[in-house]
This record gives C-alpha cells, sequence and structure tokens, in this order.
C-alpha cells in the first residue's frame, strides 16, 4: 500500500441500515411527498437521542403522521425558518447554497453537524460524527459510513450534481 493513498475497504462504503420509501404525495399527486417532514424529523430524533437512530420507528412518528405534518410545512416552503420551527428546530445560521461538497463541508464544520440538504425537488438529512456519517433519505433509506467518501458515493448515485443547498438545525 501507498503511503497517503485512499485504501477501499467495506467499512468505507455506506451501509444500508433500514430501506424506506415514500408513497404519499401532496396536492392531488402534483408534488413528492413527505420528504422534508420527514427528514426534519429524522434531524429532530437524532439530536434528542445524542446519536443517529437505528430504527424508523426511533424517529418517533410513522408516514402517516409525517404525511399530515408535511400538509403543514409546505406552506412554508419559502419561509425556511418558520418551516423548521414548525418541526420543533431551530435554524443554525442561513439556508446555504452549495454543492454536495460544500454541503458536507458545511455539517463537518457547522455545530450540531446535523441538518437537511435539497435538490429542486427533493429534500434528505446529513449527521456528520467522526467516523460516524449518516445519509437519511426518505425515498432510499438510512444510510452510515465511518467515512464520508461513503456518503458521497450513495449520495451521487441517484443525486450526481443535483444538491443545491442545505439548512444545519439544532434542538
Amino acid at each position: 500500500m501507498v503511503l497517503g493513498a485512499k485504501f477501499w475497504h467495506g467499512d468505507m462504503k455506506a451501509r444500508l441500515i433500514f430501506p424506506m420509501n415514500n408513497p404519499f404525495t401532496q396536492r392531488g399527486g402534483r408534488d413528492q411527498g413527505i420528504c422534508t417532514a420527514s427528514s426534519l424529523a429524522w434531524c429532530r430524533a437524532c439530536l434528542k437521542l445524542g446519536h443517529g437512530v437505528n430504527t424508523f420507528g426511533e424517529i418517533g412518528l410513522n408516514t402517516h403522521l409525517i404525511n399530515i405534518q408535511m400538509a403543514t410545512l409546505r406552506r412554508y416552503d419559502s419561509n425556511p425558518r418558520e418551516q423548521t420551527e414548525m418541526a420543533q428546530l431551530n435554524i443554525v445560521g442561513n439556508d446555504r447554497n452549495v454543492n454536495l461538497d460544500q454541503m458536507l463541508e458545511v455539517f463537518k464544520a457547522t455545530l450540531p453537524h446535523i441538518g437537511i440538504f435539497w435538490t429542486s425537488c427533493h429534500t434528505m438529512g446529513y449527521r456528520y460524527s467522526h467516523h460516524d456519517k449518516e445519509f437519511f433519505d426518505i425515498e432510499q433509506g438510512l444510510f452510515r459510513s465511518k467515512y464520508t467518501e461513503g456518503i458521497k458515493e450513495k449520495i451521487e448515485q441517484n443525486y450526481r450534481g443535483q444538491v443545491l443547498g442545505c439548512r444545519v438545525v439544532r434542538l
């Protein structure tokens, strides 16, 4: 092995902790369903626990309750602070316009290292902790990796080049 070279072992890849899907739509099926509400609920659960969740049940809401919350949160898509506060969280700083690499750096550098990020039509969650990174996506599931590269690879599989912004949140 060459010194300083990156190596890919099994712990470099993001592993699926639990699978998910998003069967809900809002406004008569014209919009995707519950991604913002579920991502904010996941953030809140992780912050309350002080670590990542290991089951969907630890989030504390089922998908039907998240669907009800999303109907309210969607009205505040243009008011991120209000939307986040309705989810019982607070924004750290402001929303940031970033690409994937910048998003990963923002969460690494900004306590409490957790929040949501989005594409033009989808919201997901990210949590940074030394040797314990997580990617939450209601469309795919919760993924965990010891290394940032594993999470980055998982996000790029479906959202390459589409990340537009992020929001760090706290209790």
